[in-house]
């Protein structure tokens, strides 16, 4: 292959890696950290690495033994909503971690949790997270069933994208209790483990408001833990195209080394 024609290649595919990953960041915060930081959530216990951690319960009903850092969402930070924020390895939340960083969404029934953004250009997006539900703790059994919640994407009264959804504990049965504590949910890697979700791609405006909005839809008390909420852009056909091209040539060039 010609160098100039591989050249030529090569900057076709970074540019087009550059158009559609530069989509202004619609989402901020979606890891929930800032909004930790916003309104000092408190912290109980330290991590190996110094990280702040939510409270181990101690199996007793005084107030150190349920203190938590569950707290409900105060405006002004990222986002906005009756949903609450909690840390990792807080009894309240059976003791989850967080996908990224120390701290995650907590969703229940008739709370919402949402976030606005303005659209740069026109173009199509998708929605993407990870939820996962709150083991069951306190020797009660229904604090780990599934728990429905909705996700939509409006512009002013119009919704532009409206997706439901269920979250399940993740690594255990989705009704369990510390009677059971042999259950895989314990241990480590399932209390980091995390399930991937999307909402369905949907096209944006230069200069219009969007929001962003997760609303609980269970009956009763059924908890939906979320993170890394975050917005790409979707690539159009042509920058696919070049994408391919990209990777063809670097994919030559690679070869073109190995046999040198």
């Amino acid at each position: 292959m010609n160098r100039n024609v591989l050249g030529g290649l090569l900057v076709l595919g970074m540019m087009a890696t550059t158009q559609n990953s530069v989509f202004a960041g619609y989402i901020v915060g979606g890891d929930f950290e800032n909004q930790a930081v916003f309104q000092n959530l408190p912290h109980y216990q330290s991590g190996p690495g110094g990280e702040k951690w939510g409270r181990s319960w101690n199996d007793g009903w005084d107030s150190a033994g349920l203190a938590s850092s569950w707290r409900d969402i105060q405006s002004g930070g990222d986002w906005g909503g009756n949903a609450a924020i909690c840390r990792t390895e807080d009894f309240a939340t059976g003791w989850k971690w967080a996908r990224s960083g120390v701290v995650f969404g907590v969703l229940q029934a008739g709370r919402t949790l949402s976030q606005t953004f303005t659209a740069t250009k026109n173009e199509t997006l998708q929605l993407s997270w990870y939820d996962a539900n709150r083991n069951s703790w306190r020797r009660d059994t229904w604090f780990g069933r599934q728990a429905n919640y909705q996700v939509s994407v409006t512009e002013g009264t119009t919704t532009i994208a409206q997706g439901n959804y269920t979250s399940q504990v993740y690594g255990g049965l989705e009704s369990n209790s510390q009677i059971n504590a042999s259950d895989d949910r314990f241990l480590l890697e399932n209390k980091k483990g995390w399930f991937s979700k999307s909402l369905v791609a949907f096209n944006v405006e230069a200069g219009k408001t969007y929001t962003v909005s997760f609303a609980g839809t269970s009956s009763d008390d059924r908890t939906t833990l979320l993170d890394d909420v975050s917005i790409s852009a979707v690539p159009e056909p042509s920058s696919l195209g070049l994408l391919s091209l990209g990777a063809l040539g670097c994919a030559f060039l690679r070869r073109r080394r190995h046999q040198g």
